[in-house]
Order: C-alpha cells, then sequence, then structure tokens
C-alpha cells in the first residue's frame, strides 16, 4: 500500500481507492459519481455550467468544476470561456448556473467596492 502513497494524485486517490473498495466491500462505500461530478468534463458539460438552466445537483456533495479544461484564456477546445470572466460582479449579477450556485457563498462586501473604497 505505501507504494500508492507516492505523491499522485490517481494513485492514492483513484487506484489505492479502487483497490481497497474490492479488496474489502464490507468496508467501503463507494458513491456514485453525480455525488461529485454533477458536470461532466465534456464541452457540454462545461455549457452547462454558463447555461441559464439549473443544474441537477439534488444528489451531489460538490461540484467539480474542471477549471483546468478552461480556465485559460488559450484552452478554448472545452469551452469559449475563461477565467477572468468568473469576477465578484459576474457572479453577484450572473443568472448562469456557476453563479447561482456561488452566490450564496460569497462575503456580503464585494471585493471590487472594498477596492474602490480604499483611499
Amino acid at each position: 500500500m505505501a507504494s500508492e502513497l507516492d505523491g499522485s494524485w490517481s494513485n492514492h486517490s483513484g487506484f489505492l481507492a479502487q483497490r481497497l473498495s474490492e479488496e474489502r466491500p464490507q468496508s467501503v462505500h463507494v458513491e456514485p459519481e453525480e455525488s461529485f461530478f454533477p458536470v461532466p468534463s465534456t464541452p457540454a458539460g462545461l455549457a452547462s455550467l454558463f447555461s441559464v438552466e439549473p443544474l441537477s445537483i439534488g444528489s451531489s456533495y460538490s461540484i467539480h468544476l474542471w477549471e483546468h479544461l478552461w480556465w485559460r484564456h488559450e484552452r478554448t477546445d472545452f469551452s469559449q470561456h475563461h477565467g477572468d470572466e468568473i469576477t465578484f460582479a459576474f457572479l453577484r449579477r450572473s443568472t448562469t448556473a456557476l453563479a447561482r450556485l456561488a452566490r450564496p457563498c460569497l462575503p456580503e462586501l464585494d471585493v471590487d467596492d472594498l477596492i474602490r473604497r480604499t483611499p
């Protein structure tokens, strides 16, 4: 088992977990994919984050945003959206699924307002 703890994400979070679930099924509960990945890592899945349609997340504990697939300007093979769009103002005003999900987690005072008020 120590060989799986080599610092790589895939070994300790994927392969080791899979092996343990197979070796000790009575001790390991495996959640369905939608518990953590309701948004697939596809162009259509990422588009759903920027859609005004609600996401189906009723059976999810968290949402993986797959930011490595769309955050940089240069990364346009999965989405035309990029990280520079994701500002406090966007999250407060947008009707996209991403903004609606993020809004309850935002601080009450907008950081952009705070910067403008600083002498």
